[in-house]
């Protein structure tokens, strides 16, 4: 049996002799060559025939090119349709993960949690949104808490002033604390001066 090569080459000496209807066989010999469905030796065998100057085998051949055309349509048609299944899948998928993310976000946000440092969050501890009580021997006393959710805080340092309504600072007080990843740290600032507090200054230092 010929090879595929011996077969290009044998085509491209006779297609410039070839007439008519039996330049089928050398087209069906391309595209038996480029199909992904392999190279019978019936099917050398007819292209052979064909390029003898067999018109009958021509016509066996032109028939058998033509479904195998189908064919390899066919399987392209299914492995595009394969591959739009799978982009549509993905994009559910990653819709899915946008709108939990969302839905993460807007539940921290309604619990009062801001970011206050990249992947550090804190909150006011308020009576609508309670943390656990620490020790505090001052006339006043404000708390907030900490979260190092998705990196270790390490040494903490914060600094509040203290307003009164007009906004006028009266006066400053500070904490520290450590905390590891995933931990969440109560700080609690104290002082004998009363008014609003705001944090001024947050420095989460890292673990070490």
């Amino acid at each position: 049996m010929k090879t595929r090569t011996e077969l290009l080459n044998g085509a491209g000496r006779l297609w410039r002799n070839t007439p008519g209807e039996m330049k089928w066989g050398l087209v069906a010999l391309g595209a038996l060559v480029a199909m992904p469905f392999g190279f019978i030796a019936s099917e050398a065998q007819l292209v052979n025939s064909c390029n003898n100057g067999q018109l009958e085998a021509c016509r066996q051949v032109k028939a058998q090119s033509q479904i195998l055309n189908k064919q390899y349509l066919d399987q392209l048609a299914a492995e595009a349709q394969a591959e739009s299944r799978r982009r549509g899948e993905e994009a559910e998928r990653e819709q899915a993960a946008n709108r939990a993310a969302e839905e993460a976000r807007a539940k921290v946000a309604a619990e009062g949690w801001q970011e206050i440092e990249t992947g550090i969050l804190v909150r006011w501890c308020t009576d609508a949104q309670p943390c656990p009580e620490s020790d505090s021997f001052s006339d006043y006393t404000w708390r907030a808490m900490v979260w190092c959710r998705d990196r270790a805080c390490g040494d903490i340092y914060s600094r509040i002033n203290i307003s009164d309504p007009n906004g006028v600072v009266l006066g400053w007080t500070n904490d520290t604390a450590y905390g590891d990843i995933g931990q969440k740290v109560v700080l609690t600032f104290g002082s004998s001066t009363s008014g609003r507090a705001q944090i001024t200054e947050f420095i989460a230092r890292g673990a070490s």
